[in-house]
C-alpha cells in the first residue's frame, strides 16, 4: 500500500483534502467509523422523534382540540335549542307540552355534559373560565325553567319565569356560549395549522451524505479499489430511509389536508348554519310571543340572510363551496331544500309547519355534521397510521447503516497489523 495518498486529479485531490497526508490511516478509519455511526444514529434519532412528535400532534388534533371545539358547538346547539323550544313551546307553535318539556330537559343535560367534557380538555384560561360561567349560571336557568313548569294555570306567572329564562339565556348564557365557540373553532384551525419544517433532520441527513460520498471517495483512492460494499450498503440505507419517511410524511400530511377541509367545512359552514337556524327559530318564537313592530320579524330576516337558504350565499353557500365529495353535497343540498321550505313556511305564517320545516333543517344539519365528523375522525385516524408507520422502517434502516458502515470500514482495518 502506498504511504501517501494519491492526489492525482480531482478526486485525488478531495481525497487528500479530506484526509490529510499526516494522519495514519487506521485514525481515520476509525475516526470515521465513529463518525459515521454518530450521524446515523443521530439521523435515526431525529427522525423517529419528528414523527413522534407528528404523531402526538395528530394524536391531540383527533381526542382533544377537535373534540372540544365539537364541545362548544353541542353546549351552543343545545342552549339555544332549549330557548327556541320553550319560546315557541310559550308562544303556542307546539301541540305536544310533555314532547317540549322532554326535549328541554334533554337539552339541558346534553349542555351539562358538554361542559363537563369541556372542562377536562380546556386548556386555556379564558376558555376555562368561560365553561365554569356556563356551569355556575344553567342552574338557574334550569331553575327559571322548573318555576315555568309550576306556574301552568296562572299564565302571568308562566309568563314571567319564562321571560327570566330567556332572558338570562339571551344575555348571559348564549353570549358566553358563543365566545367560547368561536375561540375554540380559532384554536383548533390554528393549532391545525402549525407544522415545523425538520432543519435539524435535513442537515445531518445533508452532512451524513457528504460523509458517506467523501469516505467512499477517499477509500476508492487510499487503497485503489472499486467501491466499498459495507459502504454502499449504507448508503443505500440512507436513500432508502429518507424516502420512507418522506413517502410517510407526505402521505400523513395529505390525510390531514384532507381532515383539514371536512373540519373547515363544520367550522366554516355547517356550524355557523345550525346557529343562524336557532336564531331565525328563536325570533320566530319572540314575534308569537310578544309582537313588537316588526323588530323580531327583521331579525329571523337577517338570520336567514346568514343561513343562506338560496345555496350560493351564507353559511350554506359556504358549506356548498367546501363540499368536497358527493356525499357532503348531497347533505348540504337538503339541508339548503330544508332551509328554504322554512323560510317558505315563515312566509305562510303556518305555525306547525314551521315547526315541522325547521326540525327538518335542523336534523339534516345535524346529518351532515355528523357526517363530516366522522370523515375528520377517518382520516385523522389514517393519518396517524402513517406517522406511525414511518418510525420502525426508519429506526431499521438507521440501524442497518450503522452496521454496514462499520462493517465495511473494520474491513479496511483489518488489513492494518
Amino acid at each position: 500500500m502506498p504511504d501517501r495518498i494519491c492526489r492525482t486529479g480531482p478526486a485525488g485531490r478531495l481525497a487528500a483534502a479530506i484526509a490529510g497526508e499526516s494522519w495514519p490511516t487506521p485514525v481515520i478509519l476509525r475516526a470515521a467509523r465513529l463518525v459515521v455511526t454518530l450521524l446515523f444514529g443521530l439521523a435515526g434519532v431525529l427522525a423517529v422523534l419528528e414523527t413522534a412528535q407528528r404523531a402526538a400532534d395528530i394524536d391531540d388534533i383527533a381526542t382533544r382540540v377537535e373534540p372540544l371545539s365539537a364541545d362548544t358547538v353541542t353546549i351552543y346547539r343545545a342552549l339555544a335549542d332549549a330557548d327556541a323550544a320553550m319560546i315557541n313551546g310559550f308562544a303556542g307553535s307546539v301541540d305536544d307540552p310533555a314532547a317540549l318539556r322532554e326535549r328541554v330537559d334533554d337539552d339541558l343535560v346534553v349542555a351539562t355534559d358538554g361542559l363537563m367534557r369541556a372542562a377536562e380538555r380546556a386548556q386555556d384560561r379564558p376558555s376555562a373560565d368561560e365553561i365554569a360561567r356556563l356551569g355556575r349560571r344553567l342552574p338557574a336557568y334550569a331553575g327559571l325553567v322548573e318555576l315555568a313548569r309550576a306556574s301552568r294555570g296562572d299564565p302571568a306567572a308562566e309568563e314571567t319565569a319564562l321571560r327570566r329564562a330567556s332572558g338570562l339565556m339571551q344575555t348571559e348564557l348564549l353570549p358566553v356560549a358563543e365566545s367560547l365557540l368561536q375561540r375554540q373553532a380559532q384554536l383548533a384551525a390554528a393549532h391545525r395549522g402549525t407544522t415545523t419544517f425538520p432543519v435539524a433532520l435535513l442537515v445531518v441527513v445533508l452532512v451524513l451524505s457528504a460523509a458517506l460520498l467523501a469516505l467512499q471517495v477517499w477509500l476508492a483512492h487510499r487503497f485503489r479499489r472499486g467501491l466499498n460494499l459495507g459502504m454502499v450498503i449504507a448508503t443505500g440505507a440512507l436513500v432508502l430511509g429518507v424516502l420512507w419517511w418522506s413517502v410517510t410524511t407526505i402521505v400523513s400530511g395529505n390525510h390531514i389536508a384532507v381532515a383539514q377541509d371536512h373540519g373547515r367545512m363544520v367550522r366554516d359552514g355547517l356550524v355557523p348554519a345550525g346557529i343562524a337556524a336557532l336564531q331565525a327559530r328563536t325570533a320566530e318564537g319572540l314575534d308569537l310571543m310578544t309582537p313588537d313592530g316588526g323588530r323580531h320579524e327583521h331579525e329571523f330576516d337577517e338570520r336567514m340572510r346568514r343561513l343562506g337558504p338560496d345555496g350560493t350565499s351564507g353559511a350554506l353557500g359556504t358549506a356548498a363551496r367546501l363540499a368536497g365529495d358527493p356525499g357532503a353535497r348531497a347533505r348540504v343540498q337538503a339541508a339548503i331544500t330544508a332551509a328554504a321550505d322554512y323560510g317558505a313556511a315563515h312566509m305562510g305564517q303556518r305555525q306547525a309547519a314551521q315547526a315541522d320545516a325547521f326540525a327538518r333543517l335542523d336534523a339534516s344539519l345535524a346529518i351532515a355534521v355528523d357526517a363530516e365528523r366522522a370523515a375528520f375522525a377517518e382520516q385523522t385516524a389514517r393519518a396517524k397510521a402513517w406517522s406511525h408507520g414511518g418510525r420502525p422502517v426508519v429506526l431499521t434502516l438507521a440501524l442497518l447503516g450503522i452496521a454496514a458502515a462499520a462493517a465495511g470500514l473494520t474491513a479496511r482495518l483489518r488489513e492494518y497489523p
